[in-house]
């Protein structure tokens, strides 16, 4: 998975944060984006299948937000798009399960806290 190192909106970006750990502890590679900030999705399946747009997968980003996603079965286009996310995938920095074990307090507490808002943000 790769994320954006700094978003837009922080409180968005300390919900979020506040999943990694778990994630990572269940084998998910995540990195952080050294870009400039990208709201775009893209998820690709077995180099024949993406889903691309803005949409988030939640209620608020489906139905109140007017966001869409677009559906490709094109073998061309995904192994395009794969090239691409193995590019920046590697030219980001790894989240590990060590950087997340020695997050402060505060910043653990803060994270969760904003993890409680996700279903408003």
């Amino acid at each position: 998975m790769l994320l954006p190192g700094r978003n837009n909106l922080k409180l968005v970006d300390w919900a979020c944060r506040h999943h990694l750990l778990e994630m990572v502890r269940q084998g998910v590679e995540v990195r952080f984006s050294s870009e400039r900030f990208i709201h775009s999705k893209l998820f690709m399946l077995d180099e024949s299948w993406t889903l691309f747009g803005s949409a988030n997968w939640d209620n608020r980003s489906l139905a109140l937000n007017f966001e869409c996603n677009v559906e490709c079965y094109d073998n061309w286009l995904t192994q395009q798009l794969n090239q691409h996310f193995d590019t920046q995938f590697a030219q980001a920095t790894p989240v590990t399960l060590s950087d997340l074990q020695q997050q402060s307090l505060p910043i653990r507490l803060r994270n969760a806290a904003a993890g409680l808002l996700s279903p408003y943000l």
